[in-house]
């Protein structure tokens, strides 16, 4: 991390927002937008959902390493109002003050 801040003159984030989705359902939001077009291959429930446990795995490890580092996970399933959730992550948390 030290390295890849020095390199790119950035810092770590104060906070994290993870919009989050079951894998299913982003594949389907991802077949969806490409119409008839072909699937792009990471764009499969299955890499969609290694990817997700990667995601889970950097959580675990920031908590950790940089427990400074707040991470909020918002959950953008089907139904789910995200501004209003986003919003209230926001508010609530007093994140960005």
């Amino acid at each position: 991390v030290a390295v890849f801040g020095k390199r790119y003159r950035t810092t770590l984030p104060d906070v994290v927002l993870w919009l989050d989705v079951p894998p299913e359902q982003a594949a389907a939001r991802c077949a969806a937008r490409s119409a008839s077009a072909v699937t792009e291959t990471h764009e499969t429930a299955e890499f969609l959902a290694i990817l997700r446990q990667g995601y889970q795995r950097l959580q675990e490890n920031m908590l950790c390493a940089f427990p400074d580092v707040r991470i909020h996970v918002v959950d953008t399933s089907d139904g789910v109002d995200v501004e209003s959730s986003v919003r209230a992550c926001v508010e609530e948390g007093r994140l960005f003050v």
